[in-house]
């Protein structure tokens, strides 16, 4: 699946980041957050289209994906949440909705939590609000061995022929002699994922929607439940026969659009 043909591919600097970015649609702002190790052009082919009939979506790559760089020798996720404002504020977005999945809703998560009310709502897809036994040996087993380590082979061989398309999507991070070091600041990321008390999540102010699919292997259904009961007033999907990718169902965005189109009204 590939982006829409008329979505914009631009450039803005942000501060020293060169931030790359698509654009696509008309209206009220959604800022769209991927995942890790992906870029905004693998992972929007089925959201950029749904959302941009009512509004203006921004999708970028984060710092250190795709097409935009890292001046920095390390990834955080206050530091993306930071990225984010910064974003909004180079192209004067009036109190964007901001959808995350998975790595993009931690950096929702830190958004709301270190910048309130510089979002309309929050969207958090596919995400963690803790590091379970479960996840850290998930990780291990993928070749993130550690904070800042990796086993390059095992990693190679657990993405198997996914492997080199996602290095080359990387076009700073996927040159041969930055590749590996790409991958440590991933592994520092993953592995030194916040544990948020619920007090923490409990000062989330902005109108949170926390969406996960019934079968998803990374994020399961007990993190999005603790989410949804922490966060004031959040509001809970499951999307039916999901994995971690369920953001391509097509049943998935109703429920999406839904919360969209309630808070936009009020935002």
């Amino acid at each position: 699946m590939t982006l829409p043909a008329e979505a914009m591919d631009r450039h803005v600097s942000v501060g020293p980041l060169d931030v790359h970015y698509w654009e696509f649609g008309a209206g009220r702002p959604v800022v769209l957050l991927h995942g890790g190790l992906a870029t905004a052009e693998m992972s929007w082919a089925t959201a950029m289209p749904v959302l941009a009939r009512e509004h203006r979506v921004i999708a970028p790559d984060t710092r250190g994906h795709g097409r935009t760089a890292n001046p920095d020798d390390r990834l955080a996720y206050d530091q993306l949440a930071g990225d984010v404002v910064d974003l909004i504020d180079a192209l004067d977005l009036d109190r964007p909705f901001v959808f995350g999945h998975s790595d993009g809703a931690q950096i929702a998560i830190e958004l709301g939590l270190r910048h309130p009310g510089r979002a309309a709502g929050l969207v958090l897809s596919g995400t963690m609000s803790e590091p379970t036994p479960g996840y850290v040996e998930g990780l291990h087993e993928w070749g993130f061995t550690g904070p800042g380590t990796v086993d390059l082979d095992r990693i190679a061989a657990e993405f198997g022929d996914d492997y080199e398309p996602t290095r080359l999507a990387h076009e700073h991070a996927g040159r041969p002699d930055r590749w590996p070091g790409f991958l440590a600041q991933i592994a520092d990321l993953w592995l030194t994922l916040p544990a948020y008390a619920d007090e923490q999540l409990g000062s989330i102010s902005d109108p949170t929607l926390v969406i996960t699919g019934d079968r998803d292997e990374l994020a399961d259904l007990t993190q999005a439940e603790r989410l949804y009961r922490a966060i004031p007033d959040a509001e809970l999907a499951i999307v039916p026969n999901g994995g971690h990718g369920a953001a391509d169902l097509p049943v998935f965005w109703p429920p999406v659009l839904d919360f969209l189109a309630r808070h936009g009204s009020t935002a």
